[in-house]
């Protein structure tokens, strides 16, 4: 737990200098802090509507935040895989590893603030930009570079939500169709 606590004051407090010492860190370790901020962003996110909205939407909350714990996790794995094959598009040589670690220790100020009411989208954001810089420092590349491989890969995930969003809309809208037709 000292690790992760060390690893959560590298990254606010050395945001430019730290992904040097956090490139030695292999995958499973930043899985692990990935897995433990995601988990107490969650706990924060429970209390927080416990406090706004009551203890029965809490309740559901809790099963939300398992269910995004492992949406979560297998999104950023599929992003940082992604944004590897987007960036050796570009030119650029790095691997999964580099994408991971940027995205996981990244995250830490969107994970840690992101349940407080309208400061969580300042820690997204600030989140955004450390996972820039990360990406930029681990792959050796350029800003540019990396923002356009971002931008890609924000489309590519937008359409994709898009698609999803219609066939579970239009599979939806057939169930109730039908409940009406029998």
């Amino acid at each position: 737990m000292n690790d992760i606590i060390g690893t959560i004051k590298l990254v606010l407090s050395e945001p430019t200098t730290c992904w040097s010492k956090l490139s030695k860190k292999t995958v499973n370790d930043a899985l692990l802090y990935l897995v433990v901020i995601m988990a107490a962003y969650g706990v924060l996110a429970v209390l927080m509507m416990t406090l706004w909205a009551g203890p029965l939407e809490a309740g559901i909350g809790i099963v939300g935040v398992l269910g995004s714990l492992v949406f979560g996790l297998v999104m950023s794995l599929v992003a940082a895989w992604l944004y590897n094959v987007i960036i050796g598009f570009l030119g650029v040589k790095g691997e999964f590893k580099d994408a991971f670690r940027a995205l996981a220790y990244g995250a830490t100020p969107g994970m840690l603030l992101g349940w407080i009411p309208f400061i969580g989208i300042l820690g997204s954001l600030w989140s955004l930009v450390l996972q820039v810089i990360g990406l930029k420092d681990l792959y050796g590349t350029d800003f540019v570079k990396v923002i356009i491989a971002l931008v890609i890969e924000i489309v590519i995930f937008g359409v994709l939500s898009m698609i999803l969003m219609m066939v579970f809309g239009a599979a939806f809208m057939g169930m109730l169709f039908a409940a009406g037709q029998a």
